[in-house]
């Protein structure tokens, strides 16, 4: 929805928010642009001046200039207006005291009417009522047998009557859905190419003597300013309460639906997003400008949600995941779930700053036809082997490929993702307390209560956030620790943002009161400045650092070793730590013995693998060695290493058990069949047999100098010294 407006308006703020104290100066060519913006988005030359104007007189003020984040209290300014410019508080459509509620449909032909009379019959569907559908265009051929069919797809009775006036098939529907207990009646009214007069006069006719009690205008938005120029003509010349979109997932600058409003003086009720039956939303101006701005409609998200998912079945398979029984079934069940929810790009949209993850549309129509191709793949798969994934071999695998017409890569990467679901889940394991409708407080304190009853600590409260500091948010905070007490607040800041964490930092620790803070993103290509900081400006210390996206990526915040990490020094205590928490100390000496005989197999060198993939990704490993980040130089080289690890797993796991104790056997033909199941390449299964010989003959080399070695006391595999 408005996807190129919300891109411009979200690289403008984004820039202005780099500048740390802002000028007078600065928002006003900030304006310049967003009026720029405004316009390249077709929206109405006058609707713009307007709204850039109020903008300024706001914006520019000493309150706005001299706040702690001015950037995003100008931005706080532009949601304001923004949401007044599309209508202030929305439009719901009443019903009549005494039923039916008739609604009449008008616009032009190809606007999207007959569809979007079949869409608001879903909707009322879903909300408990009986609608009725009146097939009143008799111009445009087979527009009746349209809806007959999309009445039939809904669920919902048609009247039409091939050969009658528009008019008497608008009274008889009407007689039959107050005689049937109908409502609403929804009335598709005919269109034409053009405005006309015949046209104007049919529809007043019907207006007059059926008396709907809503009047909507159905415009396509991606006619743009023609658009708002044929809402203003029927509404001079019919008359209409509220206005349709249409086709605003569309390619089309959209700018209609920021005019529409301002020159009709009428509101936009609901908004087609596809066209599909289900495709239709309630139009929220508050929900629509915190989507163009970048803020999320999370509230629209839930509401999906709860519309689409089964919740039994959804808590069903979280329990599953929590207890290690999570199988390709479920699995499937929920790559189904999330279908529902919609296009990936229109859920995307309704998260804060998700259109920062809709950056490469192909990477994004590539992630929903994995669902369409994972979904395949499970079809393919024996009920055991949906029950049993680990039984899938390479020649499983073959099958299941070409029984879902995909690829073994394809296969391998299901089974992967699959797998690291299980193992997150299986780690974390936490119950939730959650109880969607009821305020945060109310939830905090029930959560507090569970986990006396259950004996379960420490409870975490998640709170609820904001893209500025606001005071509703501030005093929702202070209420929860008033009443709930929590023994510790911690300021949860992203490193990434600079000084703008250590800004907000302050500002919660003067409002609410913190404990202590939690960094994020400290693995991020930010300058890091914040960790320098935000203990001196706050006076309260960094408890934890987040170093990635994994739930194992947090860390106590140890001061004196990050300072040894920043000078080049290290930090090898956290990595002995890490190393003992990841590696299992008897297997790992087991692995060494095997090695010293010359009795290491391929199966020893993949489980010699998974161990340092445990202690995480290289480049943070590299860094708690003295020096290390001097072998960090090349990034791109340390993305091959780690690819290398995951590559050389998938080879070995599609030998066969003879082959990993004996990899002399594997001969050309044998290993071009590893590479096709393992999805790589040839030149991969020969990098993998020449490291492992490499291996094997080094510590052979070892072993025979083993009288000449000093004696190292302790470490796995020398000898000790005797008494």
């Amino acid at each position: 929805m408005l996807d190129n407006l919300s891109t411009r308006l979200q690289a403008i703020f984004d820039r202005l928010g780099g500048r740390g104290r802002l000028t007078e100066e600065n928002v006003q060519e900030a304006l310049r642009e967003v009026r720029v913006a405004l316009l390249e988005a077709d929206v109405n030359f006058k609707v713009v001046r307007t709204f850039v104007e109020r903008v300024r007189a706001r914006a520019v003020g000493q309150e706005v200039l001299r706040s702690l984040t001015p950037a995003q209290q100008v931005v706080k300014v532009v949601h304001g207006e923004l949401v007044e410019l599309l209508g202030g508080s929305g439009h719901r459509l009443a019903p009549a005291p005494h039923p039916p509620t008739v609604i009449m449909l008008i616009g032009l032909q190809g606007s999207g009417k007959t569809t979007t009379a079949a869409k608001l019959a879903r909707h009322y569907t879903a909300q408990g009522q009986h609608p009725i559908l009146a097939a009143a265009d008799t111009y445009r051929p087979a527009a009746q047998d349209q809806l007959r069919t999309l009445g039939a797809e809904v669920g919902v009775p048609v009247v039409d009557a091939p050969g009658e006036a528009p008019l008497a098939i608008c009274r008889r529907a009407r007689e039959e859905a107050a005689a049937r207990g109908l409502t609403p009646l929804i009335l598709d009214t005919a269109g034409r190419l053009h405005i006309d007069e015949p046209m104007l006069e049919e529809l007043r006719a019907i207006r007059r003597d059926v008396a709907p009690h809503h009047v909507l205008l159905v415009v396509d938005a991606m006619t743009g300013q023609d658009a708002v120029n044929v809402a203003d003509r029927f509404n001079r010349a019919v008359g209409i309460d509220a206005v349709v979109l249409t086709k605003l997932d569309g390619d089309a600058r959209g700018g209609a639906a920021l005019s529409v409003r301002s020159v009709t003086g009428r509101p936009i009720a609901f908004a087609g997003t596809g066209e599909k039956t289900d495709a239709l939303e309630p139009f929220h101006p508050d929900r629509v400008a915190s989507r163009i701005l970048g803020m999320g409609d999370v509230l629209s998200l839930v509401e999906r949600a709860q519309a689409t998912v089964d919740r039994e079945q959804a808590e069903a398979l979280v329990r599953r995941l929590r207890e290690d029984a999570f199988t390709l079934e479920d699995f499937r069940t929920q790559l189904r779930q999330v279908r529902q929810m919609g296009p990936l790009d229109q859920v995307l949209g309704m998260l804060p700053f998700g259109r920062a993850l809709r950056a490469a549309p192909q990477e994004l129509g590539a992630e929903s036809a994995d669902l369409d191709r994972f979904d395949a793949i499970i079809s393919s798969m024996t009920p055991g082997e949906r029950r049993h994934p680990e039984t899938i071999n390479g020649t499983r695998r073959q099958r299941i490929a070409r029984g879902s017409g995909t690829s073994v890569q394809d296969v391998n990467r299901l089974l992967k993702q699959h797998a690291q679901l299980r193992k997150m889940g299986a780690e974390v394991g936490v119950p939730v307390v959650d109880a969607p409708g009821e305020a945060p407080l109310a939830i905090c304190r029930r959560a507090r209560e569970e986990a006396a009853a259950r004996g379960l600590t420490p409870l975490i409260l998640d709170t609820a956030g904001r893209l500025h500091i606001d005071e509703p948010m501030l005093e929702e905070l202070r209420a929860i620790r008033r009443d709930v007490a929590p023994h510790h607040v911690l300021l949860v800041v992203d490193a990434m943002t600079g000084q703008d964490a250590v800004n907000v930092a302050d500002r919660f620790n003067r409002a609410v009161g913190i404990d202590a803070v939690v960094l994020t993103k400290l693995d991020g290509d930010a300058r890091g400045g914040a960790a320098l900081s935000v203990r001196s400006v706050t006076g309260r210390p960094i408890a934890f650092a987040g170093t990635g996206e994994k739930t194992d990526a947090l860390e106590p915040f140890h001061p004196d070793r990050v300072a040894s990490r920043i000078l080049g020094m290290g930090d090898v205590l956290s990595l002995v730590e890490r190393a003992q928490a990841t590696v299992d100390r008897e297997q790992a000496e087991a692995l060494v013995r095997r090695l010293r005989e010359d009795a290491f197999t391929l199966e020893d060198f993949r489980t010699q693998l998974r161990q340092v993939r445990q202690m995480g990704p290289l480049d943070q490993v590299l860094g708690m060695l003295p020096f290390g980040r001097a072998l960090r130089a090349a990034p791109q080289e340390l993305g091959a290493e780690s690819a290398d690890l995951d590559r050389f797993d998938a080879i070995i796991s599609s030998m066969t058990p003879g082959e990993r104790r004996h990899p002399e056997t594997i001969n050309g033909t044998r290993r071009q069949r590893i590479a096709r199941g393992s999805g790589t390449s040839v030149q991969d299964v020969n990098r993998l047999l020449k490291q492992h010989a490499q291996l094997r003959k080094m510590m052979k080399q070892l072993k025979g100098m083993e009288g000449k070695l000093p004696r190292m006391k302790g470490l796995p595999g020398f000898p000790t010294p005797r008494g």
